[in-house]
């Protein structure tokens, strides 16, 4: 009983201790407008991150298979008397080496690591990676030339043709690096077609250069864009960026996982991006990647890139409306006071036009520019344009 009473008397002095910080907390929070409840803002509760700490470090070492707690510590160079105080809850681990040698080492951030059971964490994370298609390292690495369209324009005053209006770029995919789970990527944009292919063809030696070479002669280029590519189960990701937050963009393509080609020769996605003009905008397109630089004319590939309208009928009960009411307009069984059927045929054809009018806008309207995608047969369609463009190619050379 008498350790009851210490406990609660204990218990009762640390929150009156607390109480004025949290109403300091309160007060700040008010003041500078923090997010969240004042739970969450102020200090966590010590014994629940000491909880999380040790159970976390205890499933480390079951996890991995570490048969010592010496060996942990030497993994977290830390002491094993260190070890010892942190796993009885007497220490609190040290930001410098031992919580930033938990992320080099594991993979579990400083905040996961403290705040949350990291077993939940690595099972999430290995259900995802056994989930994830099996990529060939060397299948996507190389160079490529891409295409787009030219964002300088508002809309309505674009370039006069598709082919004035296409631009191109020079990419490099790096090789997976064993403990990376992504490929680095370099990316050159706002180029002409005529000078992306003759970047790719002179300078890069038509995609035969070394990886090291490539990289030299990025990093030498003043608009180089930096980021990397990464795989979901049915897609492929390229996030680039430039400057930092200055300029970004997002890249989405198909994986093509049942394709028995030994490369990635190239397919058709979306691109996601701050446009190009006085004012950024954001801005979606489509986004052509090709392992080759291909010798046709800029119109040709701009066929291929742009945002297709969907089919789309003329709802029955529009149609049905617009019928009865030119009907109503030209008969001539009508009552004296009927004023639509006395006017002049040039004021009823231009009745029947607006009435045709309002229908196609309110339909396309309705059916268009909600979203647009990239289906598997457009993916496919252009791979298959790409064999053909470079067997032809390849013939001529001969």
């Amino acid at each position: 009983m008498a350790t009851e009473k210490k406990a609660a008397a204990e218990e009762k002095k640390v929150y009156e201790e607390k109480k004025p910080y949290k109403e300091k907390i309160k007060e700040l929070k008010k003041k500078y407008k923090l997010l969240g409840k004042l739970e969450e803002q102020a200090v966590a509760d010590e014994q629940k991150i000491q909880k999380n700490v040790i159970n976390n470090l205890r499933y480390i070492q079951r996890a991995y298979e570490i048969e010592s707690q010496n060996d942990l510590a030497d993994i977290l160079d830390i002491s094993p008397p260190q070890l010892s105080r942190i796993l009885k809850g007497e220490q609190m681990p040290s930001l410098s080496p031992c919580l930033i040698n938990i992320y080099r080492q594991f993979g579990f951030t400083i905040h996961d690591f403290i705040f949350n059971d990291v077993e939940l964490i690595d099972w999430r994370r290995r259900v995802i990676k056994e989930n994830l298609p099996v990529v060939n390292d060397m299948k996507y690495s190389g160079i490529y030339q891409f295409y787009y369209f030219d964002t300088s324009e508002n809309r309505g005053r674009e370039k006069y043709t598709h082919g004035d209006a296409l631009m191109s770029g020079i990419m490099f995919i790096d090789e997976k690096k064993p403990e990376a789970d992504k490929q680095d990527v370099m990316a050159v944009f706002n180029m002409s077609k005529e000078r992306a292919d003759s970047f790719y063809e002179n300078t890069l030696k038509a995609g035969k250069v070394t990886a090291t070479t490539c990289k030299d002669i990025f990093k030498n280029l003043s608009g180089a864009y930096y980021g990397e590519l990464e795989f979901s189960v049915k897609h492929f990701f390229i996030s680039l960026n430039f400057g930092g937050l200055k300029d970004r963009v997002q890249m989405i393509f198909h994986f093509c996982p049942d394709s028995n080609e030994r490369e990635y020769i190239g397919g058709l996605g979306t691109m996601l991006s701050p446009s190009k003009s006085r004012i950024s905008k954001p801005c979606f397109q489509y986004v052509a990647l090709v392992k080759a630089s291909l010798d046709v004319s800029e119109e040709e590939i701009a066929a291929h890139l742009l945002l297709r309208y969907p089919q789309f009928e003329v709802c029955n009960m529009a149609m049905d409306d617009l019928v009865n009411f030119t009907a109503d307009l030209y008969r001539t069984d009508v009552e004296a006071n009927d004023r639509l059927s006395k006017l002049p045929d040039v004021q009823k054809k231009t009745l029947v036009k607006n009435y045709v009018d309002k229908i196609v806008n309110e339909t396309v309207e309705n059916n268009m520019l909600r979203t647009v995608a990239v289906s598997g047969e457009d993916d496919e369609a252009f791979c298959r344009y790409i064999k053909r463009v470079n067997v032809n190619m390849h013939a001529e050379v001969k």
